[in-house]
């Protein structure tokens, strides 16, 4: 009880933005030890439906889902010390975060943003590629396409990459992915001119690249949602609800939503 009083006044404290790093760093140690107690592996979610992903992408073993949000301290605290340009401790903390939560969009762009720095491709690559399965919006899907642009522009493709670039923004529109294409147009002494969906589309598929969201994670998401909304939880049912309509535009899935 103790434990979580503290974590409720923490995490009032990181809202504010008046959490130091020495504040989250000694709760964490103290949360650690306390979890090393459990018998099963210790996973923390910030949403129900992460837990249906990892049981169904990650694994169907035995765990203990702590009521902390570990995930999440470590991820605020990488970015801490990222901000301070601490960026080994900052790594260190996101794979922490990662090891806590490891379908955790969040954790992993932060994760595929350090490998960008490092100019380690590969890391980039297999980071984004473990992203697409816990894409369920238009904005992760945009995301998705652009860390793509981002793996096959420095690995000498820029061709490819346009269509990537350019195919986010059909999700999405964002000024850094307009930005990479105005670099692209100009390195390789091109107009700007626009793909059309199905050139766009033919570039992705020849290197087996997905058109769209994983339909087993937007089922997946819609069921958690009537799930949720069964057992009274309607704001995480409106969570998943909302998710599934920016992917589909279903206006069955938008009648469901709770008023």
């Amino acid at each position: 009880m103790e434990l979580l009083n503290e974590y409720r006044v923490l995490m009032n404290n990181i809202q504010k933005q008046t959490a130091t790093e020495e504040t989250i760093e000694e709760f964490i140690k103290k949360a650690e030890k306390e979890f090393q107690k459990e018998l099963n592996t210790c996973l923390s979610f910030n949403h129900p439906v992460e837990a249906c992903y990892y049981d169904y992408y990650i694994s169907k073993e035995a765990y203990t889902r702590v009521p902390v949000n570990m995930g999440y301290l470590y991820r605020t605290l990488g970015t801490m010390y990222a901000k301070e340009n601490k960026l080994r401790k900052s790594e260190t903390s996101y794979n922490r975060a990662y090891r806590w939560n490891p379908v955790d969009l969040d954790t992993i762009y932060c994760l595929i943003e350090n490998n960008k720095n490092d100019n380690d491709l590969e890391k980039v690559l297999k980071l984004t590629q473990k992203a697409y399965d816990f894409c369920c919006t238009r904005a992760d899907l945009a995301h998705y396409y652009r860390n793509l642009g981002f793996y096959y522009l420095e690995s000498y493709e820029p061709q490819l990459a346009r269509a990537l670039y350019e195919y986010s923004q059909c999700f999405y529109e964002t000024q850094q992915a307009a930005s990479e294409l105005a670099y692209i147009a100009k390195a390789l002494q091109e107009e700007d001119v626009k793909l059309s969906i199905e050139e766009m589309q033919s570039a992705l598929q020849e290197r087996g690249i997905p058109l769209q969201a994983n339909a087993t994670t937007v089922s997946i998401t819609y069921q958690v949602g009537k799930a949720c909304l069964q057992s009274g939880d309607a704001e995480s049912a409106n969570d998943c609800f909302l998710m599934v309509y920016d992917m589909t535009g279903d206006e069955e899935v938008k009648s469901l939503l709770v008023k």
